[in-house]
């Protein structure tokens, strides 16, 4: 009896000592098997990376999928499935990936996949313009490949850290049934399921070639309404709010169980202008509804001071940036309003996809009402939205858009000639500006790179095809049960980092 509980003493303490080295190692709080809920505020556009752009598409997908480079909290590229990165010459990049990557099939991550999944971006209508430089891509053997570019451009990795350019499967996306519906991807969690319009579940994939991801079950919860989603927090029915507008902050700070997040962002918000439907093909007309608008009003009304009154195409911060001259002036407004033939004004219809930008358009209504426009908006879902502008059935959109440390990521797709509708949605066209774009990006000298963009910037703020409005603070929140959280400047959070105390 003496002799038998001394080998279950034994055994229970090495049975201790390896649960203890094993969580010392993983340095993982203890699992419960419940998922953390995100809410979003629209459904994502789809679980092919070519074909999305929005930043919910894109949250969900750096879950799903890996990407060659990623960006850090303060938009410095780094290293996620390139290991090694070899310059050859001006045009040219020798990459190494990680090898032993799996897919969540089970099958091995090669260049194979790679070549396949920048081929198809080389080509997808919404991601061939911000690619258009690179020549092409070649294999060396499983772990190696080339990338060649046209002309010399030396942010030219950072176009491989976006959502558009993660890697899939080739032997799974060439089946002939293959829909996306299902996807399978390399990153940190694995697909579940999806409700259209209501949820998507994922779970940790353990076999995942970096960290393994804190938390085993992550979903997003599609809520549209704004007090439907506050009040589903309040109840923590769910645990984070992607995107929080500034009203909702005040009023969720006075929760003890919630913790507003805010940073700074190189984001813009701003009003797209159809240039292809009259009056706004006219210039002095788009002009004019910019002097109209009083962006402090919106900073103060909409945003309660959780941004800053902005009317440069390039944010503060970013290469390129120069003080707009546009300032609120309604009788400016009114004079090129005349000027153009419209002393009398004249409507037109704006859609857009949340509250917090319906709430913009409500001011925005009142000032050029004030001018003799009259405004009228839609509010639409992101789907609807984006056949409308395929369609090219829309006056005006109201949008955002995050830039990264070089505009040469944003600029040909936001306003180059031909990036697509729902990319370019004022269908603006300019060659001085297409020229100057090209010029930018191949350009090395730091300070000759400046006055390009900055020319690029007058230029725009002159032609106006978008009205910029507004440079927000990234907001979300969560409850305090949640741990891990942080987000860079375009308001992305890694959450394979997230878990609960």
């Amino acid at each position: 009896m003496h002799k038998l509980s001394k080998k279950i003493y034994f055994f229970a303490l090495i049975s201790l000592l390896i649960f203890t080295t094993s969580c010392s190692k993983q340095d993982k709080p203890v699992v419960v098997e419940k998922p953390i809920q995100i809410a979003l505020t629209q459904d994502i556009l789809s679980f092919d990376p070519i074909k999305t752009s929005d930043i919910y598409s894109e949250a969900v997908l750096r879950c799903i999928y890996t990407s060659l480079f990623d960006f850090d909290d303060e938009l410095n590229l780094r290293f996620k499935l390139a290991k090694e990165v070899e310059t050859i010459d001006d045009l040219t990049w020798k990459i190494t990936i990680h090898d032993n990557v799996k897919f969540h099939d089970g099958s091995p991550l090669t260049t194979d996949d790679v070549l396949f999944s920048i081929q198809r971006a080389l080509t997808g209508e919404r991601t061939q313009k911000s690619l258009e430089i690179v020549d092409y891509v070649e294999k060396v053997d499983d772990t190696t490949f080339i990338i060649k570019s046209k002309e010399p451009y030396s942010d030219l990795l950072s176009l491989f850290a976006k959502a558009e350019t993660s890697i899939v499967s080739k032997n799974i996306v060439e089946k002939p049934d293959y829909d996306f519906t299902t996807p399978v991807g390399a990153g940190p969690f694995k697909f579940v399921s999806r409700e259209v319009e209501k949820e998507i579940a994922l779970a940790r994939f353990d076999d995942y070639f970096l960290e393994m991801a804190a938390w085993p079950l992550i979903n997003f919860k599609v809520i549209v309404s704004e007090q439907e989603r506050t009040t589903a927090f309040l109840n923590k029915e769910v645990d984070i709010l992607f995107s929080v507008s500034a009203y909702d902050c005040e009023k969720l700070s006075l929760s003890p169980d919630v913790e507003i997040l805010q940073s700074p962002s190189t984001k813009i918000e701003y009003l797209s202008l159809n240039t292809q439907h009259a009056p706004l093909d006219n210039p002095k007309v788009r002009l004019a509804i910019s002097y109209a608008i009083n962006r402090d009003t919106i900073t103060d009304n909409v945003y309660h001071g959780y941004s800053v009154p902005a009317s440069s195409t390039i944010p503060k911060g970013i290469i390129g940036f120069v003080e707009s001259p546009i300032t609120y002036d309604p009788e400016k407004a009114k004079e090129l309003l005349k000027e153009a033939g419209y002393e009398n004004g004249f409507e037109f219809t704006v859609i857009t996809i949340n509250t917090i930008r319906k709430n913009t358009l409500e001011y925005i209504k009142l000032d050029l009402a004030a001018v003799g426009i009259q405004l009228n908006y839609n509010l639409v879902t992101m789907q609807e939205a984006v056949d409308m502008m395929n369609a090219g059935e829309h006056d005006g959109i109201l949008v955002g858009w995050a830039f990264n440390s070089d505009p040469n990521g944003v600029l040909p797709v936001l306003l180059g000639t031909g990036s697509g509708k729902t990319m370019n949605s004022s269908n603006y066209s300019n060659p001085i500006v297409d020229d100057l774009i090209k010029e930018g990006r191949i350009e090395s000298n730091v300070d000759k790179k400046k006055a390009i963009y900055e020319e690029i910037n007058k230029i725009v703020t002159s032609d106006s095809p978008i009205v910029v409005l507004q440079n927000p603070m990234v907001l979300s929140a969560s409850l305090n049960d949640i741990e891990g959280i942080h987000f860079n400047s375009q308001g992305l959070i890694q959450y394979e980092s997230l878990y609960r105390k």
